[in-house]
C-alpha cells in the first residue's frame, strides 16, 4: 500500500484530502481507513475529528464496506460502546417507569370506583383529580423521556457516536419530555402548598404565584437551546449552551420546590403546636414521602448543576458527563417512585380510616385550625 496517502489523510477535514480519498476505489478507501486505525500514534480524538468530517459530508457517497471499516475501528468501537450502554440503560428505565405507570393507573381506577360506591361521588372527578392527573401526566412524560432517549442513543450507536451525526430532533424531544416531567412534578408540589402560602406569608401569595409561573417558564429553557441547536445543526450533547440552560432549569426547580416544602412544613408544625394533636397517619405519610421526594429532587438538581459547572469549567470528560446524565435520570424515577408509594400508602390509610385525637375543649380558633389541618392533608 502506498505510504503517500497516509500523510494526506491526517486531516480529512481538509477538502483536498477528502476529495483525494473519494476518487479512490472502495477497496483502496477501506484499506486506507484500516491503516489509519492501526497507527499507534492516532488518538481517539483525532480519529473522531477526521472520520466525522468524512462521515458528516460524504456519508451517502461512501461504500458500505468503507462505512463498516470506520465503525469497526478499534478506538471508535471503544468510544462507541458508551452509546450502547446508554441505549440499554434507558431501556431498563423505560420498563421500570412503564410498570410504575401501570400500577398507578390500576390503583387510581380501583380507588375511584371504591370511593364512588361508598361516597356516591362523581367518578370522573375522583379519577381525574388534580393530584391523579398530575401524577399520571408525570409518569407518561417520564416513560416518553426514556423511550425517546433510548431511540436517540440507539441511533447514535449505529453511527459514529458523534452528537453531530445523531438525530437532533430526538435530542430536542428528550428535552421537551424532561421539561414536561419537571413541570408536572413541580405542579404536585404546588398543589401541596399553594393554599398555605397566604397563611405563612400573608402578603406574598400573589407574588409567589408569579414566581411559580416564572420558574415554570425557566424550566423550559433547555427546549429553546436544543431547538436552536437542532435548527443550526450544532452538536447537542457537546454544546455548552445546553448544559447552561439545563443548569438554569434545575436551579429554578430547586428554588421553587424547596420553598414550597418549607411553606408546607412550617404551616403544619404551627398547626400541631396550636392544637396539641396526635400526628395524623395520613399527614405523617405525606410529610415523610414529601421530604424524601424533595430530597431526590434536590439531588437531581445538584447533579444537573454540577454537570453544568463542570462543562463550563471544562473539568469533566465525556464519561463524567455521561455518568451525571445517568444519575439525574435515575433520580427522576426515584422521585416518581416515592410519589407512587405515597399514593399507595394514602389509599390504604383511607380504606382503614384515620383516627385523630382531639382535646375535649377547643376554642373557635382551634376548631378552625383543625379543619384546616384536615384540608391540607388531603391531596385528592
Amino acid at each position: 500500500m502506498p505510504t503517500s496517502y497516509t500523510g494526506s489523510l491526517q486531516n480529512l477535514c481538509a477538502a483536498n484530502a477528502t476529495h483525494w480519498l473519494l476518487l479512490q476505489s472502495a477497496s483502496y478507501q477501506q484499506q486506507a481507513i484500516e491503516e489509519i486505525c492501526r497507527q499507534s500514534n492516532a488518538s481517539v480524538s483525532n480519529l473522531l475529528k477526521n472520520f466525522n468530517c468524512l462521515w458528516a459530508e460524504y456519508q451517502n457517497d461512501l461504500d458500505s464496506s468503507v462505512k463498516r471499516s470506520i465503525l469497526d475501528c478499534a478506538p471508535i468501537r471503544s468510544f462507541n460502546a458508551l452509546s450502547y450502554v446508554n441505549a440499554y440503560f434507558f431501556t431498563v428505565l423505560a420498563l421500570i417507569a412503564f410498570i410504575c405507570f401501570g400500577i398507578f393507573a390500576q390503583r387510581a381506577v380501583s380507588q375511584a370506583l371504591l370511593r364512588r360506591r361508598l361516597l356516591e361521588m362523581n367518578l370522573y372527578q375522583l379519577l381525574f383529580s388534580k393530584f391523579n392527573a398530575s401524577m399520571g401526566v408525570g409518569f407518561l412524560f417520564l416513560v416518553l423521556h426514556d423511550v425517546v432517549y433510548f431511540a436517540y442513543w440507539n441511533e447514535c450507536s449505529q453511527q459514529l457516536n458523534s452528537a453531530l451525526l445523531c438525530n437532533n430532533a430526538l435530542y430536542t424531544s428528550v428535552q421537551v419530555f424532561r421539561c414536561l416531567w419537571t413541570s408536572a412534578y413541580l405542579y404536585i408540589s404546588w398543589l401541596r402548598s399553594k393554599d398555605l402560602i397566604k397563611q405563612v406569608f400573608p402578603k406574598s401569595k400573589t407574588s409567589f404565584s408569579y414566581v411559580y409561573c416564572a420558574c415554570t417558564l425557566l424550566i423550559f429553557t433547555p427546549v429553546v437551546a436544543s431547538s436552536f441547536q437542532s435548527l443550526y445543526k450544532f452538536a447537542p450533547n457537546q454544546s455548552l449552551m445546553t448544559y447552561i440552560f439545563q443548569g438554569i432549569s434545575s436551579a429554578a426547580l430547586l428554588f421553587c420546590d424547596l420553598f414550597l416544602l418549607y411553606v408546607y412544613s412550617r404551616h403544619v408544625s404551627k398547626l400541631f403546636g396550636a392544637l396539641h394533636l396526635q400526628v395524623m397517619p395520613k399527614f405523617r405519610t405525606i410529610s415523610n414521602y414529601g421530604v424524601c421526594s424533595a430530597g431526590s429532587c434536590l439531588l437531581f438538581c445538584v447533579v444537573t448543576i454540577v454537570k453544568t459547572v463542570s462543562a463550563f469549567m471544562k473539568t469533566a470528560d465525556t464519561f463524567t458527563l455521561n455518568v451525571c446524565m445517568m444519575i439525574s435520570a435515575v433520580l427522576m424515577h426515584v422521585c416518581m417512585l416515592l410519589l407512587l408509594l405515597m399514593k399507595l400508602a394514602l389509599d390504604r390509610e383511607w380504606v382503614a380510616g384515620t383516627v385523630v385525637i382531639i382535646p375535649s375543649s377547643l376554642d373557635s380558633d382551634q376548631v378552625r385550625l383543625h379543619t384546616d389541618l384536615k384540608r391540607i392533608s388531603a391531596l385528592d
